[in-house]
């Protein structure tokens, strides 16, 4: 069987998904698809992004996030009849609605997503957004030689689970109460940005900022300290990492709390308000429980050396327990087998599936 991907953030293209798990926004965050890729080649299944071949040659085809309506493949291949569309929903309603519109379902055979308010029947299939999961190892608590840090990105958008705005919120508090106790990281803080209704223009300011460097430089954040190479290696000096989705719906759990815990990182978490059924809550201080930045901080500064390796404990236990193992790419790469291959984990592909055909090898 022949599959074709196709990524929104076309920079994951070209077959790069697939061989390179390196991403900006986060530590290995591509490795998922470098595993799937991995997998169905060696169960006899050809794999490649859309823009390495003929639309014509592909048995099925995954879009990652919705495309747009000028994509190319994506138009070709809906005028096939013998070629199967999957959609994988990554982006949450306030970044893409475009990716919630029923509308634009109807052409996929399955829906894959997060979002448990689309349930998990029909062609709906709920998944967990995956993550690299290292082998853990003992936190080292003399390591934490500083004490709060928030790694991401300056956005914004308009929209009412949107969680931007509570973020520099959180940031402002630290900068105007205890700047010396809170450093800042991520891209565009040194630049300036539209915010609210205006926030979708800030699109076309990327495009102007990559062709011209120097334009919208700001200073608005003294406690930002720059971009990050990776972020494990920061996360690890911090006691306390203020660790907010970019908004909060229910099953909307991405890598940045897995990027805390693996490098032994308490977060201060705001996001998903299901949280409580997707993590264990002695793993994370929630956000949600505290009235005040003044009363969290009290919280997190009054806390003895006993409670926070309590915290470090219970992400330890977690790391190495079998639940953990439904955010892996193992979990990620037998839900692909089972609805687009038709095949379950770990069975080799019939003899319809071995078929020759011509492909990209990844090899």
């Amino acid at each position: 069987m022949y599959i074709g991907f196709y990524n929104f953030y076309k920079h994951y293209n070209r077959n790069r998904m697939f061989r390179d798990p390196s991403s900006a926004i986060g530590d290995d965050l591509m490795y998922p698809f470098v595993h799937l890729g991995r997998r169905l080649e060696e169960l006899g299944h050809k794999v490649a992004t859309l823009d390495m071949d003929d639309p014509g040659r592909f048995d099925a085809a995954v879009f990652l996030d919705h495309p747009t309506p000028l994509n190319r493949y994506y138009r070709a291949l809906r005028r096939r009849d013998n070629c199967k569309l999957y959609l994988v929903l990554f982006e949450n309603p306030g970044n893409r609605p475009d990716n919630y519109w029923p509308s634009n379902h109807k052409p996929f055979e399955k829906i894959f997503t997060w979002d448990t308010r689309l349930g998990g029947s029909g062609k709906y299939v709920l998944m967990k957004i995956p993550i690299k999961i290292p082998e853990p190892h003992p936190f080292d608590p003399t390591e934490k030689i500083k004490f709060s840090v928030t790694i991401a990105s300056q956005k914004y958008m308009s929209h009412p689970a949107e969680l931007y705005t509570e973020r520099v919120r959180a940031i402002r508090w630290m900068e105007q109460n205890h700047p010396d106790e809170f450093d800042l990281y991520g891209t565009l803080w040194n630049r300036w940005l539209f915010k609210g209704r205006l926030s979708r223009l800030n699109l076309l300011l990327f495009k102007i900022y990559e062709k011209f460097p120097n334009l919208g430089r700001s200073n608005a954040f003294p406690s930002w300290r720059g971009t990050v190479k990776s972020k494990h290696q920061v996360l690890r000096q911090y006691r306390f990492s203020f660790c907010y989705e970019n908004a909060a719906f229910p099953g909307y759990f991405t890598e940045k709390m897995f990027d805390c815990w693996f490098a032994g990182c308490v977060p201060v978490y705001l996001g998903a308000p299901d949280i409580a059924k997707l993590a264990p809550t002695s793993t994370f201080i929630d956000r949600r429980q505290f009235a005040s930045y003044q009363e969290l901080y009290k919280y997190l500064k009054g806390m003895s050396q006993n409670e926070y390796e309590n915290y470090l404990a219970a992400i330890y236990d977690w790391l190495k327990s079998p639940a953990i193992q439904a955010y892996g790419p193992e979990a990620f790469t037998a839900m692909i087998l089972q609805h687009v291959v038709g095949q379950r984990h770990g069975m080799q592909p019939n003899q319809s599936q071995t078929t020759s055909q011509t492909g990209t090898s990844l090899q």
